[in-house]
């Protein structure tokens, strides 16, 4: 009995799994403010190296939209501490990661 039900367990939840699309994302999602200005197409591709002189910058929106804007991204990510990071891969979106304080430690296409 106790194996009948391990079975029919495991079988339903091998089905949620498989119900799941394949666009399904996990935790965290980009909030709007992050992605403000994201009118590029999806055959953008990021180049980071023209704004790296931002680290140590503190972050406002003005410097995300100019970021966005120079680095030719099409979509921009700010990542807070204790913030969940999904781990899918965007060529077209700059990620910032910020401290406490809103100072921009690291920046990366991605």
């Amino acid at each position: 009995m106790i194996r009948r039900l391990l079975s029919i367990g495991l079988l339903a939840s091998l089905g949620a799994c498989s119900a799941m699309s394949p666009g399904h994302r996990g935790a965290a999602q980009p909030d709007a403010a992050s992605q403000a200005g994201s009118t590029a197409s999806s055959d953008t591709v990021c180049d980071s190296t023209p704004v790296l002189s931002l680290v140590g910058k503190v972050l406002t929106p003005q410097l995300t939209e100019r970021a966005r804007a120079q680095s030719h991204s099409g979509t921009v990510r700010v990542v807070r501490p204790g913030e969940v990071m999904t781990m899918e891969y965007d060529p077209a979106r700059l990620n910032f990661i910020v401290d406490g304080q809103s100072k921009v430690i690291a920046l990366h296409c991605g």
